[in-house]
Protein backbone atom coordinates (compact mmCIF):
# COMPACT_ATOMS: atom_id res chain seq x y z
CA UNK A 1 0.00 0.00 0.00
CA UNK A 2 -0.73 2.46 -0.79
CA UNK A 3 -2.20 1.58 -4.40
CA UNK A 4 -1.11 3.39 -7.71
CA UNK A 5 -2.90 6.37 -8.05
CA UNK A 6 -3.92 6.82 -4.25
CA UNK A 7 -4.37 10.21 -2.58
CA UNK A 8 -2.62 10.41 0.46
CA UNK A 9 -4.35 13.28 2.79
CA UNK A 10 -1.28 13.85 4.81
CA UNK A 11 2.16 14.82 4.27
CA UNK A 12 3.16 11.10 5.75
CA UNK A 13 3.54 8.70 3.35
CA UNK A 14 3.55 4.83 4.03
CA UNK A 15 4.74 2.41 1.47
CA UNK A 16 4.34 -1.25 3.20
CA UNK A 17 4.01 -4.56 1.28
CA UNK A 18 5.55 -7.97 0.95
CA UNK A 19 8.69 -9.29 -1.30
CA UNK A 20 9.21 -12.30 -1.58
CA UNK A 21 11.90 -14.60 -3.45
CA UNK A 22 9.53 -17.42 -5.08
CA UNK A 23 12.02 -18.83 -7.02
CA UNK A 24 16.19 -19.63 -6.97
CA UNK A 25 18.69 -19.60 -9.87
CA UNK A 26 17.88 -22.45 -12.02
CA UNK A 27 14.32 -23.65 -9.92
CA UNK A 28 16.62 -23.96 -6.78
CA UNK A 29 15.79 -22.50 -3.51
CA UNK A 30 14.93 -19.32 -3.86
CA UNK A 31 17.90 -17.00 -2.43
CA UNK A 32 15.46 -14.86 -0.06
CA UNK A 33 14.75 -10.96 -0.77
CA UNK A 34 17.74 -9.22 1.26
CA UNK A 35 16.29 -5.61 0.81
CA UNK A 36 13.56 -3.57 -0.31
CA UNK A 37 14.16 0.16 -1.11
CA UNK A 38 12.06 3.12 -1.65
CA UNK A 39 11.93 6.91 -1.06
CA UNK A 40 15.73 6.75 -0.55
CA UNK A 41 15.09 4.39 2.54
CA UNK A 42 16.67 0.53 2.21
CA UNK A 43 14.74 -2.00 4.50
CA UNK A 44 15.34 -5.73 5.31
CA UNK A 45 11.95 -7.83 5.17
CA UNK A 46 10.79 -9.64 7.95
CA UNK A 47 11.18 -13.25 7.96
CA UNK A 48 7.68 -13.54 5.93
CA UNK A 49 8.51 -10.79 3.35
CA UNK A 50 6.93 -7.63 4.80
CA UNK A 51 8.36 -4.52 5.32
CA UNK A 52 7.39 -1.18 5.78
CA UNK A 53 9.00 2.67 4.72
CA UNK A 54 7.89 5.53 6.10
CA UNK A 55 8.27 9.08 4.66
CA UNK A 56 7.21 12.32 6.21
CA UNK A 57 7.64 15.99 5.16
CA UNK A 58 6.22 15.58 1.51
CA UNK A 59 5.19 18.60 -0.07
CA UNK A 60 1.91 18.45 -1.85
CA UNK A 61 1.46 17.39 -5.47
CA UNK A 62 2.08 14.31 -7.56
CA UNK A 63 5.33 12.00 -6.60
CA UNK A 64 6.66 9.17 -8.10
CA UNK A 65 8.04 6.45 -6.04
CA UNK A 66 9.98 3.03 -7.40
CA UNK A 67 10.02 0.48 -4.74
CA UNK A 68 12.70 -2.10 -5.33
CA UNK A 69 13.27 -5.49 -3.86
CA UNK A 70 16.52 -7.33 -3.81
CA UNK A 71 17.58 -10.66 -3.52
CA UNK A 72 20.85 -12.46 -2.09
CA UNK A 73 21.98 -12.96 -5.87
CA UNK A 74 21.47 -9.80 -6.98
CA UNK A 75 18.56 -9.81 -8.93
CA UNK A 76 15.80 -6.69 -8.24
CA UNK A 77 11.97 -6.27 -8.90
CA UNK A 78 10.03 -2.73 -9.50
CA UNK A 79 6.90 -1.56 -8.55
CA UNK A 80 6.41 1.92 -10.00
CA UNK A 81 3.65 3.87 -7.96
CA UNK A 82 2.43 7.48 -9.15
CA UNK A 83 0.55 9.30 -5.98
CA UNK A 84 -0.69 12.47 -4.96
CA UNK A 85 0.05 13.91 -1.56
CA UNK A 86 -3.09 16.34 -1.13
CA UNK A 87 -2.42 19.71 0.49
CA UNK A 88 -2.91 19.60 4.52
CA UNK A 89 -6.39 21.12 5.94
CA UNK A 90 -5.87 24.54 6.55
CA UNK A 91 -9.44 25.13 8.54
CA UNK A 92 -12.76 23.80 8.89
CA UNK A 93 -16.00 25.19 7.87
CA UNK A 94 -19.63 24.83 8.01
CA UNK A 95 -23.21 26.11 7.51
CA UNK A 96 -25.57 26.85 8.52
CA UNK A 97 -23.54 29.20 11.14
CA UNK A 98 -25.22 30.46 13.49
CA UNK A 99 -27.40 28.29 14.45
CA UNK A 100 -30.96 29.33 15.38
CA UNK A 101 -33.63 26.97 16.82
CA UNK A 102 -36.82 29.04 17.35
CA UNK A 103 -38.71 25.82 17.54
CA UNK A 104 -37.83 22.63 19.28
CA UNK A 105 -39.14 20.34 16.52
CA UNK A 106 -36.43 21.76 14.24
CA UNK A 107 -33.53 19.83 13.90
CA UNK A 108 -30.96 21.44 11.51
CA UNK A 109 -27.88 19.29 10.29
CA UNK A 110 -24.47 21.21 10.29
CA UNK A 111 -22.51 20.58 6.40
CA UNK A 112 -19.08 20.58 7.21
CA UNK A 113 -16.02 20.98 5.24
CA UNK A 114 -12.41 21.36 4.75
CA UNK A 115 -10.56 23.55 3.71
CA UNK A 116 -7.36 22.92 2.07
CA UNK A 117 -4.16 24.86 0.60
CA UNK A 118 -4.97 26.99 -2.32
CA UNK A 119 -8.76 27.90 -1.11
CA UNK A 120 -10.05 23.81 -2.08
CA UNK A 121 -12.94 22.98 -0.45
CA UNK A 122 -13.54 19.05 0.87
CA UNK A 123 -16.92 18.39 1.44
CA UNK A 124 -17.98 16.28 3.88
CA UNK A 125 -14.71 15.13 5.34
CA UNK A 126 -14.71 11.46 7.30
CA UNK A 127 -13.68 11.29 11.54
CA UNK A 128 -15.26 14.67 12.53
CA UNK A 129 -16.64 14.87 16.29
CA UNK A 130 -19.21 16.78 17.31
CA UNK A 131 -19.77 17.76 20.71
CA UNK A 132 -21.92 20.64 22.75
CA UNK A 133 -20.95 23.10 25.31
CA UNK A 134 -23.80 22.87 26.99
CA UNK A 135 -26.33 19.79 26.66
CA UNK A 136 -29.19 21.42 28.69
CA UNK A 137 -29.65 23.94 25.87
CA UNK A 138 -28.56 22.08 22.78
CA UNK A 139 -27.31 18.42 21.90
CA UNK A 140 -25.91 17.31 18.34
CA UNK A 141 -25.81 13.40 17.51
CA UNK A 142 -22.03 12.06 15.79
CA UNK A 143 -24.19 13.04 12.09
CA UNK A 144 -23.91 17.13 13.06
CA UNK A 145 -28.09 16.75 13.76
CA UNK A 146 -28.43 20.07 16.58
CA UNK A 147 -31.84 19.71 18.53
CA UNK A 148 -32.42 21.97 20.75
CA UNK A 149 -33.90 21.47 24.34
CA UNK A 150 -34.10 24.61 26.46
CA UNK A 151 -33.56 28.29 25.61
CA UNK A 152 -30.80 29.74 25.82
CA UNK A 153 -27.47 29.80 24.05
CA UNK A 154 -24.26 26.97 23.44
CA UNK A 155 -21.98 26.11 21.21
CA UNK A 156 -21.28 23.30 18.90
CA UNK A 157 -17.51 22.30 19.13
CA UNK A 158 -16.47 20.47 16.06
CA UNK A 159 -12.87 18.53 15.47
CA UNK A 160 -11.10 16.80 13.13
CA UNK A 161 -7.76 15.78 14.22
CA UNK A 162 -5.90 19.25 15.02
CA UNK A 163 -8.45 21.43 13.39
CA UNK A 164 -11.59 22.99 15.62
CA UNK A 165 -14.50 24.85 15.59
CA UNK A 166 -17.04 26.42 17.56
CA UNK A 167 -20.87 27.03 15.77
CA UNK A 168 -23.27 29.35 18.33
CA UNK A 169 -26.11 27.91 18.54
CA UNK A 170 -29.21 30.13 19.82
CA UNK A 171 -32.09 28.20 21.11
CA UNK A 172 -35.68 30.79 21.02
CA UNK A 173 -38.16 28.80 21.32
CA UNK A 174 -41.74 29.92 22.35
CA UNK A 175 -42.05 27.40 25.24
CA UNK A 176 -44.89 30.08 27.09
CA UNK A 177 -48.21 28.21 27.84
CA UNK A 178 -51.27 30.23 26.58
CA UNK A 179 -53.20 32.07 29.56
CA UNK A 180 -56.13 29.69 30.75
CA UNK A 181 -59.34 29.95 28.85
CA UNK A 182 -62.23 32.51 29.95
CA UNK A 183 -65.34 31.38 30.87
CA UNK A 184 -68.02 33.20 30.68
Amino acid sequence: TPEDGATVESGLLVVSGTAIDAVGPDGADPTGVVEVTALGQTVVPEADGSFSLIQSGLSPGVIDVTVVATDAGGNVATVELSLTIAPPPLALMAQPTPIVIDDLTEMPTLNVSLVLDGGTVQPDPSGLLFDTADAQIAGVDALGTVTGFENGSTTIDITLGELTLSVPVLVTADTTPPGPPALH
